[in-house]
């Protein structure tokens, strides 16, 4: 499952990427290995402060796949904005107290004498590469309005969603954040509301390409004549929505059914067939006009057959009787 949406999401280096996951921290974590360090992670969390940082440094992260893991607060995506970091009187505290941190941090005097007190050179280094650390973090950290900016200045390559919340609302406030012949990629444990969300998608014609897929693995017992799938094993593995969001501008049709039905009489119908004209004249099989002549008073009379000269009709089949009797002795002899 995690493979399916890392490949549906089309997530390569130099790409932005919006994720909203509550898996620990899987996705946010396998998107950062997939791009190398090269584009921004933007990771959405709720509370304080995201709740999978410990399980993230687990995975043995460089620091450019580290360093390109953007936080961004719930809030700031789905709450009200009241002032923006274009307002003249947006100020961000954070940004201004990192900026006045120098490289390397001098040391201060109650540190330089908490260092004198120690006993081993042990312990000064051990407490020296700590304070370097923690100077290091306050230096590289983004705070969260610049990665409010990030995620408003530019639209996202992919938006990837595995929450338990309802996913139709929280695709439909993602979706303003994702350009447009974007991939989305949505993961539920159940089908029905995925199933919600995609008639939703195809009712307000946001998105094309749906797929509502089902993926699971299943496990074979290989030994000497019992090889059969086992026996026990996990039903599903999730289910996933993918779709390409479509540009809310000019991704629709602008031909209503009228037009169209008068587009198709002007090129003659679906295959192309020109509709007859109707007049007083025919067009033979090689291409001469047969004019249809009037009809007047002088004009012979036609029999039963619709002949008008019922003798040349006689002579040409006498002729034909003729023909055949010369055929018929030629044969005989």
């Amino acid at each position: 499952t995690l493979g399916q949406i890392l490949s549906y999401s089309n997530v390569s280096a130099g790409c932005q990427v919006l994720v909203y996951e509550q898996c620990m921290g899987v996705l946010t974590g396998a998107l950062a290995h997939r791009m190398g360090g090269y584009g921004k992670v933007l990771s959405i969390y709720s509370g304080q402060q995201p709740s999978f940082v410990e399980m993230i440094q687990r995975y043995n992260l460089s620091f450019a796949e580290n360093f390109s893991i953007k936080w961004v607060h719930s809030g700031d995506v789905f709450g009200e904005d009241i002032v923006t970091s274009k307002s003249p009187r947006a100020q961000d505290p954070e940004k201004v107290e990192r900026e006045a941190l120098e490289w390397p941090c001098p040391l201060q005097k109650h540190t330089r004498a908490y260092l004198e007190n120690m006993g081993t050179e042990r312990e000064k280094r051990e407490f020296l590469a700590k304070r370097c650390a923690r100077f290091a973090r306050k230096l590289t950290r983004h705070t969260a309005m610049e990665s409010k900016g990030w995620l408003e200045k530019r639209k996202s390559d992919s938006v990837i969603i595995a929450v338990r919340y309802d996913p139709t609302a929280t695709l439909l406030e993602l979706l303003p954040y994702l350009a447009p012949s974007s991939p989305f990629v949505v993961y539920c444990e159940f089908i029905e509301p995925l199933a919600e969300c995609f008639r939703e998608l195809q009712k307000q014609q946001l998105a094309i390409n749906l797929r509502l897929s089902d993926t699971w693995m299943r496990e074979y017992q290989v030994l000497p004549g019992r090889t059969h799938p086992s026996m026990n094993m996990t039903q599903s593995g999730g289910f996933i929505l993918t779709g390409i969001k479509l540009c809310p501008e000019t991704g629709h049709n602008e031909l209503d059914d009228n037009l169209l039905k008068e587009l198709r009489l002007q090129v003659g119908g679906r295959r192309g067939r020109k509709s007859k004209a109707k007049s007083g004249s025919e067009t033979s099989k090689n291409g001469r006009k047969k004019s249809k002549a009037p009809s007047s008073g002088n004009s012979a009379p036609a029999n039963a057959d619709g002949d008008t000269n019922p003798s040349k009709r006689s002579r040409a089949a006498n002729e034909s009787d003729d023909a055949g009797k010369a055929k018929r002795s030629r044969e005989g002899n």
